[in-house]
């Protein structure tokens, strides 16, 4: 693994670990203590139900009607960039 692949792997540790601080410190249903270790960090958040895999931000299914009435299924990517 070179220091690159490294380097975007902890940049988006950071990332997931600072969106989802936040998260948690403002939500008011969650009372426990956040975890200091990664592991039980990835554990907690992953368990949550607001909790949405990379899949499932980057695919937004969208309905567009056509003159003739037909469905057309597209998708659109989330602007954002994870690992």
């Amino acid at each position: 693994m070179d220091s690159n692949t490294v380097d975007g792997k902890i940049n988006c540790w950071k990332r997931f670990q600072t969106e989802w601080t936040t998260k948690l410190m403002n939500d008011d249903s969650f009372t426990d203590a956040i975890p200091s270790n990664q592991a039980d960090f990835v554990a907690l958040v992953t368990a949550r139900s607001d909790y949405k895999t990379r899949k499932n931000n980057e695919t937004r299914v969208n309905v567009t009607r056509t003159r003739s009435n037909r469905t057309i299924w597209s998708s659109r990517s989330a602007t954002r960039n994870c690992c």
